[in-house]
Order: C-alpha cells, then sequence, then structure tokens
C-alpha cells in the first residue's frame, strides 16, 4: 500500500488544521514503522529451497534473493554472520552495509583468492577488524586450514521478523553465478538454540585465521535431526572420511514400511566436483552399493576423467542410472550450466534404522581438498518431508536439464 493522502478518504476541501493533523498522525505512523526496523516483514521458513537456472530471474535468484531478503529484516542490534566463498554482487554488499548503517553487526568471512571488487569494497567499508562491532576479512589460505580454500557457505541471522536464531547452509555462493550457471540449494533451520550457538562459534574460531592442529578431528555437532560437520581434517583419509563411513552404513537389503524403492534402499548423488583418489574411492564406494541391491542414481556436474569413466562403465552395463548435467548452452566450448549442489539422498536401511529418510548436503565437493585443507560445512537432515523435497529436485534437475550417459 502506498502512503499518502491518497491513501486516506478525499482530502480536498479538508481545513489546514485537519490537514496538518492528518499529515501529524502519518507522518507518526510512519515514524513508528521505520522504528519498528524490517523485523515484521518477513518470516523465513524452515526447510530447503533450490534456484532454477534455466527459469526466469526470480528462480534463478530464489537462494540469492532469500540471503538478500533475511539481510534486509534483521533489525537493528541484530547479527548477521556470513561465510562465503565468492561474493561478487553489488545489490548484496549494498544490503550489508545498509544493515551495518542501521545498526545491525555484520560479519563476513570471505576466501581471499577469489576477491571481487564487491567484496574488497565490503571489507574496506566495514574494517577488518574482528573486534569491531562489524567486520569483513578475507582469510590467508582456509581460515581452520593451512591450505585449501574458505569454501563454506552459511548464513546466520540473530532474528528475522518473529524467526529467531536462523541458520541458513548450502551449497550456492553469495554470487551471480550461483543463481546463471549452477542448480543450488539453501537449507534453513530456525530456533534451535544449540545448532545456532554451534554455528556461531564456527564462525568466531574461522575469523581467527588460525589453522587447526594437524590432528584435529572433524568438528560434529548433533542435536535433534540435524548432524553437522565442519572441516577440515588435515589428518582425513578413507577410514575417517564422513561420506564414506556414510555410505558405509548404507545396508541395501531388510528396508521397512514404505521406504526404499522395490523393498531395496534408494541412494540419489547430485554432485559437482568429484575427483582424484577420493572421488574414485567413493565412487567404487556407491558402485559396491549397486552390487550388494541398492537402488543407484547420479547426476554430476564436474567429474574427474577416472570417475566418470567408471560411472559411464557402470551405466552402460545398466548398473546404475547417470546423468550428465553440463550444458555450453551459447556452444563456445564452455560449460555455462551444470549442478552445483553436493548432496546425497538415502531412503531405505541405513545404521539400525529400517525405514530412514536422510539427505546429506552442504558445501564440500567430493575430493581431498574439501576434507584436509579446505573449510566447509557438512549437514546431515533425517526427515521424510525434507527427503520429498530434495528427491523431486533431483528428479527436475534429471528431467528437464540433463542428458542421460547411456
Amino acid at each position: 500500500m502506498r502512503y499518502g493522502f491518497t491513501a486516506f478518504p478525499e482530502a480536498r476541501g479538508v481545513t489546514p488544521v485537519l490537514k496538518r493533523s492528518v499529515a501529524g498522525l502519518l507522518s507518526a505512523f510512519l515514524a513508528s514503522t521505520m522504528l519498528a526496523g524490517p523485523a515484521s516483514a518477513w518470516n523465513p521458513a524452515d526447510g530447503p529451497n533450490f534456484n532454477d537456472p534455466k527459469a526466469g530471474v526470480h528462480a534463478k535468484f530464489k537462494l540469492v534473493n532469500r540471503i538478500d531478503r533475511a539481510v534486509a529484516n534483521t533489525p537493528r542490534d541484530g547479527t548477521i554472520r556470513i561465510a562465503t566463498y565468492l561474493m561478487d554482487r553489488r545489490q548484496s554488499v549494498d544490503k550489508l552495509l545498509a544493515a551495518h548503517r542501521r545498526g545491525v553487526n555484520v560479519r563476513v568471512i570471505l576466501d581471499r583468492e577469489i576477491a571481487s571488487a564487491p567484496s574488497r569494497r565490503l571489507v574496506r567499508e566495514l574494517g577488518s577488524r574482528p573486534k569491531n562491532r562489524s567486520w569483513a576479512i578475507f582469510c590467508r589460505n582456509s581460515c581452520r586450514g593451512s591450505r585449501g580454500q574458505m569454501h563454506s557457505k552459511f548464513f546466520m541471522f540473530s532474528r528475522v521478523g518473529r524467526s529467531h536464531r536462523v541458520v541458513m547452509v548450502g551449497s550456492g555462493n553469495l554470487n551471480n553465478g550461483a543463481a546463471n550457471l549452477g542448480w543450488n540449494d539453501l537449507f534453513t533451520i530456525t530456533g534451535k538454540r544449540a545448532i545456532y550457538n554451534r554455528y556461531a562459534r564456527m564462525h568466531t574460531r574461522m575469523s581467527r585465521d588460525d589453522p587447526v592442529r594437524a590432528k584435529r578431528r572433524y568438528q560434529t555437532h548433533e542435536v535433534g535431526r540435524f548432524q553437522s560437520k565442519f572441516l577440515p581434517n588435515p589428518a582425513a583419509r578413507r577410514s575417517n572420511d564422513p561420506v564414506y563411513v556414510a555410505m558405509k552404513r548404507i545396508h541395501c537389503k531388510g528396508v521397512r514400511g514404505d521406504a526404499g524403492r522395490y523393498n531395496r534402499t534408494a541412494v540419489n548423488v547430485s554432485m559437482f566436483w568429484w575427483s582424484g583418489e577420493r572421488g574414485i574411492y567413493l565412487a567404487r564406494r556407491l558402485l559396491q552399493l549397486q552390487r550388494e541391491g541398492c537402488r543407484v542414481s547420479v547426476t554430476y556436474g564436474a567429474p574427474g576423467r577416472r570417475v566418470a569413466q567408471m560411472l559411464k562403465k557402470a551405466a552402460r552395463q545398466g548398473r546404475i542410472a547417470l546423468y550428465d548435467s553440463r550444458r555450453d548452452r551459447n556452444r563456445n566450448g564452455v560449460v555455462d550450466l551444470r549442478v552445483h549442489t553436493k548432496y546425497m539422498l538415502v531412503n531405505g536401511h541405513y545404521g539400525r534404522d529400517h525405514s530412514t529418510w536422510k539427505v546429506f548436503t552442504g558445501s564440500a565437493n567430493w575430493v581431498h581438498g574439501s576434507l584436509a585443507g579446505g573449510d566447509e560445512v557438512m549437514l546431515r537432515v533425517t526427515s521424510r518431508p525434507a527427503y520429498v523435497r530434495y528427491i523431486d529436485h533431483y528428479d527436475h534437475v534429471r528431467k528437464t536439464a540433463a542428458w542421460k550417459v547411456r
């Protein structure tokens, strides 16, 4: 609704005194609305959201706009904490600076190697001293690693509208490429004090830009249906790889209830970068699950040569369903569309649970550097509604944006 005299009954012929009274009341109303801040405007819903880079602007920028909207609706004296590999959107930086100016504590962690002009502006205008009220920093390598990248993608808000302690974890950065060039996900959790506090503490540790000790284990936090793992672990290897360990807990038979497919556990993977020694042993484990009877389907975005060869061979033998999401839309020899998600979906027998619905997502690709060097976050959600949303997304990408490898 537009505010002004046109929002009221016809004002012509009203006495000057009454006009001034109406104007005074209107000014007081507008002032009270502005002082109330943006907190009453929007409340983020829990659960996953996805963008669609093949659709219109709104669908492309759905996740980026969701984060921007949360920034704009964080009230004065609230706190915003962000860790994102890349931030190149001037609009997003403008909203963060506007939040700072209205009294929000804005604290942003970025990767130095891929700094953009907007992100450098953010650091310059907020300052880079974590002891200040607001700040933005570039980590030297990864924040908690002596090598690798600051590759985490989580976004935290002490309050957005009526929602408190909002945590968003996903695969996409706060950049234009996340909207235009790839399929991404963003999972929102609200009102969970323990989860919010753990992410806040991790953000503080990352801000110190101090590598973890060589034998430090993964930082794991589990509460209710959510489990978060924070990387890196410099001593990472196959035996303690959280994805490999999860795959070892998958059983293909013994499914109960209406879980699984055809009484077998279903495993769906949508993975961007999947390469090297780690990529190979994860691919081998996935193919072993197929041999044990699991229903396996994979969509990839940037597989290494050997991983691609292994999966293509299995697909041509009819052992797995395999989809390639890579597209060169302008035919210039450069891939400009693909899945950028990093999720695995498990429906069936997992550990002692014979009827599970699990989502494994986050920022980490299936490469060794994501474990041993880079700052990453992995989120596991045990939830049938969340699983259904993810499998619907998987099927949508498979049907509309990928081609089947035969």
